[in-house]
């Protein structure tokens, strides 16, 4: 059986959906159901090598989708240590980022958003 015979068999018993990420337009496919993580070995065994990217992707995605929320308000932006270690991370992970995450990191989150600047001790150029 071909790959694409089998997710057509997935997808179409409802465990697994498609999508297009709507900034690169590449193809996302996502777990609808815990029964395949359960009853596959291969899966469940993909999830458990990569629990600990699994949970700071969540945490990134929580992080923005409460950025969004607040009106994109400058204070819930990341930053100090926090935005160090969460842009490290998605240069390395092979956890697939989302394209409203990589436009989070990208854009103010990373610094180089006007509100970064506004808030950052001597960004305007003046020396201490």
């Amino acid at each position: 059986m071909a790959l694409h015979e089998v997710l057509e068999v997935l997808a179409g018993n409802r465990l697994l959906t498609f999508d297009r990420d709507p900034v690169t337009g590449a193809g996302t496919v996502e777990v609808a159901h815990e029964a395949l993580l359960r009853e596959w070995p291969r899966a469940s065994a993909w999830v458990e090598e990569h629990r600990s990217d699994l949970a700071r992707r969540d945490s990134l995605a929580r992080v923005r989708e409460e950025w969004e929320a607040s009106g994109r308000h400058p204070d819930f932006l990341l930053s100090g240590e926090r935005l160090t270690g969460v842009e490290e991370w998605s240069r390395t992970t092979t956890v697939g980022l989302t394209g409203p995450e990589r436009a989070y990191l990208q854009g103010p989150a990373s610094g180089r958003g006007p509100q970064h600047a506004r808030r950052t001790p001597g960004a305007s150029g003046n020396a201490s």
